[in-house]
């Protein structure tokens, strides 16, 4: 039998742990630089379990447990030992109360809901720039995000961060260029573990977080868990080649696999892009209340077979390859999980204090087989995804966001993935950043205020590392690509020639030279 004294020192080292606890902070609240937080004291307290304080029930825990020890015989010890583990499921309460207590502290609660627009963020997969209605498009229709278009901003110079996705979403959670990546297998990955991201920098400013689709940055163990780069909700794929089957039977909730039973043993009854809306959906009715900030990332690979989509509608009876009806069934049932969005905003009547952005993550794909462009999915520019031609980077972009009733309806400020985390930072008023970003700010340009003077110093910067280096800048209107780090500069004039079909290189060796500077210097 364990001796008096034994439970005392216990005692006291308990309650000195309780009362000075370490409570080591989730993931999920990594530390950011402090400019300007607010005071632990004004953080809300922890909450109370039936008017007694958890310190106070740990202490009568164990004072029973001491006087029960008394005496008891050997037989007995279990109920002994049972004491010993309510006081134990005591101490965990406190230690997740504590938790739960300095989590908050770590986020700014001085959110008012009517100032802090929520933002919700459609991040398509490989949608070219001239794949949407109000970029062109006149074969597949897209009428939600038309609508959106002629509401918003069209933005006509946005750049995807890479013309490859998995270093292109890095860019846009890191808000840094991918000079800043490395490889990680086949993949360069532009998103560390160790990185503050943007879903982090929003919710330590006090905003609930999803993300809903395909995470893919890169590989878990180096790029990080959603939950663990600032998404307190996320339901989806951890990667790419995951997302390739469009019937899995899991998908990913948070950190544990959750069942579809209707895809069990190679039958196809749940679609998984409906079961991600309808996710999102319920995280929208959820956290209403209070400001949020959610990615809807659905997967949009197709092939010829047609295995990607429910149905065909309404392209069906189209006189097209079955490659090109998959494509165009996708884009137009993608368009409408962005009005059920949409509607849901509106129903619970926030639509008129939410940001609804839509954008790509790079240019669409090559058209199946090498076969006919139909769609012209980059519209007129050259390159598809892969590559560092406008056609494999520039990307839609549609922002709409009813508060900013000055806001442009078109708008040709070239800027890049990596400027929408500090730009977002700003419009939601968050008060902690990284310090070391290569993005800058646009809000001012968003929210339809004057031209902001930050953008002179806006980096356009671009590598791509799968079959050897190839980097691409853009310095004004001129735009240069090369492959090789000792490669030839090609030269495009983009204001004349966006299409990038004259190479006016030897013409104009001062713009190379400058180019060429900024690469090297930006260049590990």
């Amino acid at each position: 039998m364990w001796s008096r004294g034994f439970w005392v020192s216990a005692l006291v080292m308990m309650v000195a742990f309780v009362s000075h606890p370490a409570c080591p902070l989730s993931a999920q609240t990594k530390s950011i630089p402090n400019e300007g937080a607010k005071s632990p004291s004004d953080a809300p307290k922890p909450p109370v379990e039936n008017n007694e304080d958890l310190r106070d029930a740990f202490v009568r825990k164990l004072q029973e447990a001491l006087d029960v020890t008394d005496g008891i015989p050997g037989q007995d010890r279990e109920a002994t030992n049972q004491l010993l583990r309510d006081a134990d499921a005591t101490l965990t309460r406190i230690r997740d109360e504590n938790r739960r207590a300095l989590e908050q502290v770590n986020r700014q609660v001085r959110i008012v809901n009517h100032h802090c627009p929520n933002i919700v963020l459609f991040l398509l997969n490989g949608v070219g720039y001239g794949e949407l209605g109000a970029y062109g498009q006149q074969q597949i229709k897209t009428p939600v995000a038309d609508v959106l278009a002629a509401h918003g901003t069209r933005f006509t110079q946005f750049y995807a961060g890479s013309c490859e996705s998995v270093a292109s979403r890095g860019t846009l959670y890191s808000g840094n260029l991918t000079a800043r990546g490395e490889q990680a297998g086949e993949d360069w990955i532009t998103v560390r573990e160790r990185d503050v991201t943007l879903a982090e920098v929003l919710f330590q400013g006090g905003y609930e977080t999803g993300l809903f689709g395909i995470w893919g940055v890169g590989p878990v163990a180096r790029a990080g868990h959603p939950n663990s780069q600032g998404f307190k909700t996320f339901v989806g794929y951890l990667d790419d080649p995951s997302a390739d089957d469009f019937y899995p039977p899991t998908l990913w909730c948070n950190g544990n696999q959750v069942s579809l039973p209707g895809n069990r043993a190679g039958a196809k009854t749940q679609y998984a892009p409906d079961v991600i809306v309808a996710a999102a959906q319920r995280f929208i009715d959820t956290e209403y209340r209070r400001p949020f900030f959610m990615t809807v990332a659905l997967p949009m690979s197709v092939t010829e077979n047609g295995v990607e989509v429910p149905d065909l509608s309404p392209y069906a009876d189209r006189d097209w390859p079955m490659g090109d009806k998959v494509r165009a069934a996708m884009l137009t049932r993608v368009d409408r999980y962005l009005g059920q969005i949409v509607t849901q905003l509106q129903q619970r009547r926030i639509l008129n204090r939410t940001m609804v952005i839509l954008t790509s993550d790079r240019g669409p794909p090559s058209a199946p087989g090498g076969g006919e462009d139909r769609f012209l999915a980059a519209g007129e520019l050259r390159g598809r995804a892969g590559e560092l031609y406008e056609g494999g980077i520039r990307v839609p972009l549609i922002v709409l966001w009813p508060g900013a009733r000055r806001a442009p309806a078109e708008s040709d400020v070239p800027f890049g993935m990596w400027d929408l985390l500090p730009t977002l930072r700003d419009l939601t008023g968050t008060l902690r950043c990284p310090r070391t970003l290569d993005g800058v700010s646009l809000a001012g340009r968003l929210a339809g205020s004057v031209g902001d003077e930050r953008l002179s110093r806006a980096l356009l910067y671009w590598e791509k590392h799968r079959d050897g280096l190839a980097q691409a800048v853009r310095v004004e209107d001129w735009k240069g690509v090369r492959f090789g780090a000792e490669g030839r500069w090609e030269l495009y004039d983009l204001k004349t020639d966006p299409a990038e079909s004259r190479d006016v290189a030897e013409f104009h060796p001062d713009v190379v030279r400058r180019i060429d500077q900024l690469a090297r210097f930006l260049q590990p």
